[in-house]
């Protein structure tokens, strides 16, 4: 069974999707067809497990974390091992890029635990939305997440671009002014 929610914020709204809940009862050793969208998805586990296996697999992989499925676009095959419940937060294509800098071309038809994308703040999601009692808390809970890592991720490509232009031209004497200060200049200019 599976419900799917519209985005709320406008904002989210021109790069997520929806955000769906899904709740699967183990299907015993029936696979699942799951065909190729072009969407990039973060799924949060909230109980059980599953097992994924793509054509060119020779075992299925166990999945049971919270993770980031990269853009998909070869069909793959999904199996509950138990009861599962799970939220997910579907990407619109290429819109990922605004969340993270993790390298997604890394991800094409392939998974990696959300931690190594979003630290320790996915696991304070999950702790969060366990104690929800309705999915507008949820909901909610999820929009402001993903709103808090765009603006980080703006904030921090807009600090890249102004030190590219800062360390890219040499007539502005910024090196030459940090030369002046600080002996440790190569460890700024790194």
């Amino acid at each position: 069974m599976s419900k799917l929610f519209p985005v709320k914020n406008v904002l989210l709204a021109q790069y997520v999707k929806h955000i769906s809940y899904t709740e699967f009862i183990s299907s015993g050793d029936d696979f699942i067809l799951v065909v190729p969208d072009g969407m990039t998805e973060l799924v949060l586990h909230l109980c059980g497990a599953y097992e994924r296996k793509y054509k060119d697999d020779s075992i299925p992989r166990k999945i049971v974390n919270s993770h980031l499925i990269g853009l998909k676009t070869e069909a793959c095959f999904v199996k509950p091992n138990a009861d599962m419940r799970s939220i997910t937060v579907r990407f619109k294509p290429g819109a990922i890029k605004n969340f993270t800098r993790f390298p997604m071309t890394d991800l094409v038809n392939h998974s990696v635990d959300a931690f190594c994308v979003f630290g320790k703040d996915i696991h304070k999601l999950e702790d969060k939305i366990l104690r929800c009692n309705t999915c507008i808390e949820i909901n909610a809970l999820i929009e402001e997440f993903l709103l808090d890592k765009m603006i980080t991720h703006s904030k921090i490509e807009k600090t890249r671009q102004k030190l590219n232009i800062l360390f890219s031209d040499p007539s502005n004497g910024f090196i030459d002014n940090i030369k002046s200060v600080s002996e440790n200049y190569k460890s700024v200019e790194r």
